[in-house]
């Protein structure tokens, strides 16, 4: 933080003029403030903007990813039984580790 510089007031007419120059100095350091604060909302927005989309795209990949082990899982295992069909992990790895059991007999 800077120091002001000491001024001698000698007048009204010179405490005036100080005065003035206080807010006038005020007045900017505020406008500086108000504009980093738009700045910074502007990033937020961005962000929340970014945040939302990526979450989307997300789950729209997961989705594909979804279909396509559901159809491997078909391919590999066979049809679902009457019975509400077979007992299948909620994790795509384990249910990507038991295809590759199932195709690679590892």
């Amino acid at each position: 933080m800077t120091k002001a510089k000491k001024i001698k007031v000698t007048t009204i007419e010179g405490l005036a003029g100080m005065i003035v120059d206080f807010r006038e100095d005020v007045d900017s350091r505020f406008e500086k403030i108000d504009s980093r604060f738009e700045q910074i909302e502007e990033r937020f927005a961005s962000l929340e903007s970014e945040t939302r989309n990526g979450f989307e795209e997300t789950r729209r990949i997961l989705d594909r990813i979804e279909t396509r082990l559901t159809n491997l899982e078909a391919a590999v295992f066979g049809p679902t039984t009457s019975d509400g069909g077979r007992v299948v992990s909620d994790s795509i790895l384990a249910r990507l580790a038991k295809l590759e059991r199932a195709v690679y007999k590892k």
